[in-house]
């Protein structure tokens, strides 16, 4: 009788510490998803905020980093249109 307690025990232990390493797993696998969902809103944070601050500044003179960024972005916006419009065409 004692070995199959003894093997009834130790099925006990390693299927708690089974349970245990799949929580852990659970857990990171949770908190990996919170981190990549935040990060996420936050990309999209700093792009809303990026194009408020574009939409105050496009009218403007302002520093010569800030204009060449800012011809930067209506000359690709040009292309994307231009693009499109041909495969409208196509």
């Amino acid at each position: 009788m004692d070995f199959f307690e003894n093997a009834v025990n130790k099925a006990k232990d390693v299927f708690d510490v089974a349970c245990k390493k799949t929580e852990e797993v659970v857990n990171t696998g949770k908190v990996k998803l919170e981190i990549a969902t935040l990060e996420n809103k936050l990309s999209k944070d700093f792009e809303a905020l990026g194009r408020i601050y574009f939409e105050q500044i496009k009218e403007t003179d302002c520093m010569d980093e800030v204009h060449s960024l800012k011809c930067a972005i209506f000359e690709k916006q040009e292309k994307i249109a231009k693009l499109k419009e041909e495969l409208d065409n196509q």
